[in-house]
């Protein structure tokens, strides 16, 4: 396979503020959708168990 050549500096200070940036972000995506995959918290699963509503997993 073919080596694709990049002239991104790894090393740069905007290159590390991005990266920095961006992992924030995908860690709160993380976090949202750990939420989600919860069923949306305690609160939300019990509104849907009194509605007689079953969770799907």
């Amino acid at each position: 396979m073919a080596v694709l050549g990049s002239r991104v500096d790894t090393r740069s200070d905007t290159y590390r503020d991005n990266r920095a940036a961006l992992l924030a972000v995908l860690a709160a995506h993380e976090e949202q959708l750990a939420l989600a995959r919860a069923g949306g918290g305690a609160r939300y699963i019990e509104r849907h168990r009194a509605r007689g509503r079953l969770l799907v997993h």
